[in-house]
């Protein structure tokens, strides 16, 4: 269904979008074209479904199903440019929204929805429970209700049946193997703390010397790029006196969501995945092009979604001197609020990052919530993350001097002291150097020594200088005569 908009105006400093009369999807009429994207040929829809029909009416009917949903993604951003409710009853639009939510960071994982549409499609499409494609939908359920175990139990079944079966091409069996690989990564090291690099999923993959690739999500990613980049070169080249009518943005956001849509059926989690980070790059790039702040908004946020830490930090950095929203309270409560996306495995690694980067400037009760959650992370449990708490520790230190519950951090430190865990010993140097010592309780005071006592008793396991911390006890108390000989 096209959208229609009247009279409406977009404006940023180098394009302006704006119509004195109805446009349809951008333009004075609509063209719908299905076999752009087809690369996949029928044997091989025929192998993976055990269905006997033709891959390009398949195509034609699965993404016909979301057809209604065009404009959707652009209107959670830009809502005043739909007059469309995309209000649905079902089942396949229920579930296409809630996905679409979901890659945006406005929902948490629809879990039942998309277990009903895979039931909806599979007898729509009559695809048998023992067909490869099925078994992936069935391996990826785990991983989607944050159970890592059992998704990487499933997909090394899934691995050994599928590399015995004749005829599959390279293309998918690397991409199962990618996600298997991925999901066995992310159970051996955050889960039982074993970093695993020699397993079947990898050395398959490194077996066969061929280009990764994916055909139908390749080509709809390439042609976003390639639409992105004429609408961008074209706004960057125009005379003074041209007006260009749009940028691109509705077009950019439909074709995401066909690609979210297809990799859906295909059950690849690594690209469902990538799409956030497509978004980045694409919003990215409209933002260096026109210097709008929307879309730098964007931008971190899908990266900070896409787990693109490193990525987001450097963004934040470059911009946080010329845009100020990128501390304001209104843009990380979003990011804070798009934590319920996360996948249970993911939440901890992102409260952290959010702790780090926003402990100084968020408001008092954000904070306390982010610091007890963070406090509860470090504390010594039967099944613990040994990066994640590192991790933890880091971003206790950057935020020390706002730390609310010293009691608590010093209890929890003694604890591992206690029990020599010497993994995190090299964490605690810049927490106890930048605590201040004259503030500290009599309890704490005690504890505090006993932690510095412990690091010059154990001085083969640290790396940096406690000598500021025995300065602030002995400026705390002058009697105190044990520090003398250090």
């Amino acid at each position: 269904m096209a959208i229609k908009s009247f009279k409406r105006e977009m404006n940023n400093k180098k394009a302006n979008f704006n119509n004195s009369g109805d446009v349809i999807n951008g333009d004075k009429s609509v063209t719908y074209v299905f076999n752009n994207y087809i690369q996949v040929d029928t044997e091989f829809y025929k192998k993976i479904t055990n269905d006997c029909g033709d891959y390009s009416e398949f195509y034609k009917r699965y993404i016909l199903k979301f057809k209604e949903l065009e404009g959707y993604a652009f209107s959670l951003f830009y809502p005043q440019f739909s007059d469309q409710s995309f209000n649905y009853k079902s089942n396949t639009l229920i579930f296409g929204k809630k996905i679409i939510d979901w890659v945006y960071g406005n929902d948490k994982f629809p879990n039942e929805e998309i277990q009903d549409f895979y039931s909806e499609i599979k007898e729509e499409f009559n695809f048998d429970d023992d067909s490869i494609i099925v078994k992936r939908w069935y391996a990826n359920i785990p991983y989607f209700k944050g159970n890592l175990e059992s998704a990487s139990e499933r997909y090394t079944k899934l691995f050994n049946e599928v590399i015995k079966t004749n005829n599959i091409p390279n293309w998918y069996i690397d991409d199962i193997c990618i996600d298997g690989r991925n999901i066995l990564h992310q159970y051996s090291n955050n889960i039982i703390n074993k970093f695993n690099f020699d397993n079947d999923f990898q050395l398959y993959i490194s077996k066969n010397n061929h280009k990764l690739s994916y055909p139908d999500i390749d080509r709809i990613k390439s042609e976003t790029y390639t639409n992105v980049l004429n609408h961008l070169f074209k706004n960057k080249n125009k005379s003074k006196y041209t007006t260009i009518y749009g940028v691109g943005l509705e077009e950019c956001f439909n074709q995401i969501q066909n690609l979210v849509f297809l990799t859906i059926f295909y059950g690849s989690i690594t690209h469902l995945k990538l799409a956030r980070e497509l978004v980045a790059n694409l919003m990215y790039m409209y933002a260096d092009t026109f210097a709008d702040e929307e879309f730098y908004f964007l931008t971190l946020k899908m990266l900070f979604l896409s787990g693109e830490f490193k990525k987001y930090r450097n963004l934040y950095n470059k911009i946080k001197l010329q845009y100020s929203f990128v501390n304001n309270d209104q843009f990380i409560s979003c990011i804070i609020e798009s934590l319920k996306s996360s996948f249970d495995f993911e939440k901890n690694r992102n409260i952290i990052f959010l702790f780090d980067v926003y402990g100084r400037y968020i408001n008092d009760n954000l904070y306390e919530e982010l610091e007890e959650k963070v406090l509860n992370i470090i504390r010594i449990k039967d099944n613990y993350e040994i990066n994640l708490i590192s991790n933890a520790f880091k971003s206790i230190a950057t935020n020390i001097k706002r730390v609310n519950n010293i009691s608590v951090l010093l209890e929890i430190i003694k604890e591992y002291f206690e029990k020599s865990y010497s993994k995190f010993y090299i964490e605690f140097g810049k927490i106890l150097n930048e605590i201040n010592v004259e503030d500290l309780s009599e309890v704490d005071f005690l504890n505090y020594q006993f932690l510095i006592d412990f690091l010059l008793e154990n001085k083969k396991h640290i790396n940096y200088d406690i000598s500021n911390c025995i300065i602030k006890i002995k400026k705390r108390n002058f009697s105190i005569k044990k520090y003398d000989n250090y």
